[in-house]
């Protein structure tokens, strides 16, 4: 038997030329899902979530309704105030629904301000789980401001 040519039936291992058609079917089913996976529509992008206005009959059930939440001391006459406000109203939308952000106005809800000790503004406050865990006067960079939400409220960098 050792002499003789193996029996049709008989295998010496895989077929390399079947092998290779079989590779090749799969590179062209990974080429067409990845192209696929490229020219399918992109998802909508999410739509803006806006800070929710607050008052002294609302904001302690906003805390504790959420788990982290952001709070911005403004009022309408603060310039640097009306510069801020769009920067926290994107971080609203890329935060949510993990971070709530709520607006006090400071002339409207005097009470509130003093209650934090806020003396200038704009000032956001950040809180988990209803306790105060950071805070800051003044009007930053949306990238400055991310990075300190995300290591006080301990959310998962980018």
């Amino acid at each position: 038997m050792a002499g003789r040519p193996p029996a049709p039936s008989e295998s010496l291992g895989p077929d390399p030329e079947n092998e290779t058609d079989e590779l090749e079917s799969i590179r062209a089913r990974m080429r067409s899902e990845i192209l696929a996976a490229r020219n399918a529509p992109a998802a909508p992008p999410a739509p803006p979530v806006h800070p929710t206005d607050l008052t002294a009959a609302t904001f302690d059930r906003f805390l504790a309704d959420h788990e982290r939440v952001v709070i911005d001391v403004w009022a309408p006459w603060c310039g640097p105030c009306r510069a801020f406000s769009p920067i926290l109203d994107a971080l609203a939308t890329s935060l949510a629904p993990t971070v709530q952000f709520g607006k006090v106005n400071s002339d409207a809800e005097p009470g509130i301000a003093g209650r934090f000790g806020v003396t200038g503004i704009p000032t956001v406050l950040s809180f988990r789980r209803s306790k105060l865990v950071d805070r800051f006067s003044g009007a930053y960079p949306k990238d400055v401001v991310e990075t300190r939400l995300r290591r006080f409220l301990e959310l998962p960098g980018r």
